[in-house]
């Protein structure tokens, strides 16, 4: 089984507010390897910061939301550090990728790829995007019997660090993001084989639009 790395940032699993950032780590052969039929997971990271200290309450809140996510999830490490004025939690762990429109699937969240035909963009093959899937509703469901405060958002800030490395150059259109820290409107550029580009999609209409690109994958 191939695996992409992604690293998510901790809030995915605990927050009606946001995550500070979800950063993916996406390779093109990987996603090739999921069109082409095989099971893919993606690795991801995630942090969140609450700010206030860690009263006995709030400590068996989290302990609780901790217990949902560890069910919900294939996870790798699941740490909170607290000091005077906040708490933050990292999060460590693998999502599918999956071949098909984003929501067909029992996932809570999960990385989806699917092809897109539009005559009016013909130098583009497949959409990426992070999503969620049948499983979130349970999810933030579970979440919010503990504390509304600490129940997941859907939509979540995110960035791509997408590489590279299906032998051929990959062109990529986005709008409204961030590319290696700078901003644009709308943007198509080129991924040269064996560069990473950070791709985010955070603030604005991405508070509530899922951030996510089109891109071109060279034939297997």
């Amino acid at each position: 089984m191939k695996t992409i790395f992604i690293v998510l940032a901790a809030v995915l699993l605990l927050a009606g507010c946001k995550a500070k950032e979800v950063e993916l780590r996406v390779d093109t052969q990987d996603l090739q390897d999921a069109l082409a039929g095989d099971d893919v997971t993606a690795r991801f990271i995630a942090r969140f910061e609450s700010f206030g200290t860690l009263d006995e309450e709030k400590r068996a809140q989290l302990d609780s939301v901790q217990a949902i996510v560890e069910d919900a999830f294939e996870l790798e490490d699941y740490n909170m550090v607290a000091d005077s004025s906040q708490v933050t939690i990292t999060v460590e762990g693998e999502l599918p990728i999956y071949v098909g429109e984003p929501g067909g699937h029992d996932d809570a969240f999960a990385l989806y790829i699917w092809p897109i035909d539009n005559e009016l963009l013909p130098g583009f093959s497949h959409a990426l995007q992070l999503n969620v899937g049948k499983g979130f509703d349970p999810l933030q469901a579970a979440m919010q019997k503990v504390s509304y405060m600490l129940a997941i958002d859907a939509v979540q800030p995110v960035m791509y660090r997408l590489r590279a490395n299906s032998g051929a150059p990959i062109p990529i259109l986005a709008g409204g993001a961030q590319l290696d820290g700078t901003g644009f409107a709308v943007r198509a550029f080129s991924i040269e084989d064996g560069d990473r580009i950070n791709l985010t999609f955070k603030g604005g209409a991405y508070d509530a639009v899922f951030g996510g690109m089109l891109l071109s994958l060279p034939a297997n």
